[in-house]
């Protein structure tokens, strides 16, 4: 009954919408300090941890852009490999 009243609602009124807010954390990943101008290797990030926290959060403090094009590559890079 309840599936039933569920679907002809969607059918009616068109289904429901997903909305989500993405927040990602710019100040512990190194893509976000490469953009900012940090000298990492991301190839051997692992054995290269990067700048500590403090200095992290100069670089986005100083440079907020970077904070903007990591988030912009990251959905990017989200929506290009979805699946539907």
């Amino acid at each position: 009954q309840l599936r039933s009243q569920i679907w002809s609602t969607c059918i009616m009124k068109n289904p429901p919408s997903l909305r989500i807010t993405i927040n990602l954390t710019d100040l512990h990943d190194p893509i976000v300090q490469v953009f900012s101008g940090e000298q990492i290797d991301l190839d051997e990030v692992l054995a290269h941890v990067g700048p500590d926290i403090d200095q992290r959060a100069r670089n986005i403090a100083n440079d907020p852009y970077a904070a903007a094009k990591f988030f912009h590559f990251i959905v990017q890079a989200v929506l290009a490999h979805r699946t539907v």
